[in-house]
């Protein structure tokens, strides 16, 4: 008995020190793979690729991929934890080919940072077409960033953020789109912060006017500050949201004049949309259409001021000039 003991201990310490090997062999200890679309052949080695993708396909949980300048066209899909960097977020640009994907760049596992790139997809997609796509950058994970990054593009969405995508930060990004800049669904407890979320960049088939610089649907906890949105249909469009932060952005929205090579267009724009009753904090906020009168209902939607939703979305200290917030990108 004691011998049969002895023999499963044995294998028991065996198999543990083999699964030990093998788990040591595909973890990470946090190596860096580099890209290159334009180096010579010699330079490519394991951790010397020419493609993001391949980049991503070598990397292991905890690497960094590292971009250098470049146009690199790919539809990438990132379905490991990895730190994905830009050289440089005005030179490291990423614009999509394969036009039948519904996102340009994905992101399908946790943990994933990307930063300091150009996101464009116009070259690939017409709003209203059959093939176009749905958004540039799509995240089906928690815990992810996106930050430094510089988003146009002729598609619905900028940045999509997927139903129990939590704790999502979005930091410090330039975007523009069609439908949204940043759309959340079913998303709750992440931290939208520091971004210029402006339309009339892309190629709308309206003239170029972005309908809502943020939508968020059922989507509830959410802190949004310090963003700067400007030049859209509605600058903050809520659907069925509650218990979300609005603090220290500008809105600036309203009754705006572009002209679109030889169309000129007036969008008559409201700062806030909100459907059904929805309940959410503001605070010191600026509003364009704000006349230094406290209180001030936020969702300026209809024209019969200090409805139910009026009376549940009140900021009461909003701010009278507007933030520094970035700089103008192009």
């Amino acid at each position: 008995m004691k011998n049969k003991k002895l023999v499963v201990i044995i294998c028991m310490l065996v198999t543990a020190s083999v699964f030990s090997i093998v788990t040591s062999s595909v973890a990470s200890d946090g190596n860096t793979i580099y890209v290159d679309d334009d180096s010579p052949p010699e330079w490519y080695d394991a951790t010397h690729v020419r493609t993001i993708q391949g980049g991503i396909d070598t990397a292991f949980d905890g690497d960094t991929v590292f971009v250098y300048n470049g146009v690199y066209r790919e539809t990438v899909s990132i379905d490991k934890s990895i730190h994905l960097i830009g050289e440089d977020k005005y030179e490291t640009i990423i614009n999509g080919t394969d036009i039948s994907s519904f996102s340009m760049l994905s992101i399908t596992s946790p943990s994933v940072e990307i930063e300091g790139f150009s996101l464009l997809d116009g070259d690939w997609t017409i709003y209203g077409d059959d093939y176009d796509r749905v958004q540039v950058l799509s995240i089906h994970a928690k815990d992810c960033t996106i930050k430094d990054n510089v988003i146009i593009t002729n598609t619905r969405y900028g940045i999509k953020v997927n139903p129990d995508s939590n704790n999502t930060h979005i930091l410090n990004n330039y975007v523009t789109a069609l439908v949204a800049g940043i759309q959340l669904d079913l998303s709750s407890h992440n931290i939208i912060m520091n971004n210029q979320v402006v339309g009339g960049k892309g190629q709308h088939k309206d003239n170029g006017v972005q309908l809502d610089g943020i939508r968020a649907e059922h989507s509830d906890y959410n802190n949004f500050s310090l963003n700067h949105i400007a030049g859209n249909g509605y600058g903050v469009a809520l659907y069925h949201c509650n218990f979300n932060q609005f603090s220290n952005n500008n809105f600036i929205n309203g009754g705006n004049t572009k002209t679109f090579g030889k169309i000129t267009i007036t969008i008559f724009s409201s700062n806030v949309y909100s459907y059904l009753i929805n309940k959410n904090y503001w605070d010191g906020n600026y509003y364009d259409n704000y006349l230094g009168i406290l209180p001030f209902h936020s969702v300026t939607d209809h024209f019969i001021p200090w409805t139910v939703e009026d009376y549940l979305n009140i900021d009461w200290n909003p701010a009278t000039e507007p933030y520094e917030i970035g700089g103008e990108i192009i």
